[in-house]
């Protein structure tokens, strides 16, 4: 019986939808507390992961570790990689930052975008075009090799392209 449960829960974890919305371009701030938009960050892709994190939670970190080797892979074909972090204290994200050898841009979340995308538990993972309609909504952490695979879709389907 626990065995059962534990499957259910695990897979509500795990659990991908498909979205048609778009993602707002929420102002936030940098690390340094100067203003920044999402919009600004990702312009340059055609396709971009975004991760939500905090830093105490395990699955993030290997998240943002696996993202570091999509970005050093993938990133000349387009595909952004772009963290925020929802940590009060930007000394931990900063110490994660240094730790993980992040190579990507990282910002800081507000309440307002955890309320928009219903956060609960971390990771979630967005999935964006160029225009911020957002592909896929990932609540829990993928390994590396489904987003590898996704990337691959992606740039052979041409999704997002509208």
């Amino acid at each position: 019986m626990l065995k059962k449960y534990m499957f259910i829960f695990i897979m509500l974890l795990t659990f991908t939808w498909t979205m048609a919305d778009k993602l707002p371009d929420f102002k936030l701030t940098s690390l340094e507390n100067k203003p920044v938009s999402i919009s600004s960050l990702i312009k340059e892709n055609d396709y971009t992961l975004v991760s939500f994190f905090e830093t105490w939670c395990p699955y993030c970190r290997e998240e943002l570790k696996d993202f570091v080797i999509l970005k050093k892979k993938y990133g000349y074909q387009k595909i952004g990689h772009l963290a925020v972090a929802f940590d009060s204290n930007p000394d931990l994200v900063v110490r994660l930052i240094k730790q993980l050898g992040i190579n990507f841009p990282v910002i800081r979340g507000s309440d307002e975008i955890r309320a928009y995308l219903s956060i609960r538990a971390y990771p979630v993972t967005l999935v964006l075009d160029k225009n911020q309609n957002i592909i896929q909504n990932n609540l829990g952490y993928y390994p590396l090799d489904y987003y590898e695979n996704l990337i691959k879709e992606l740039k052979k389907e041409g999704k997002g392209e509208k």
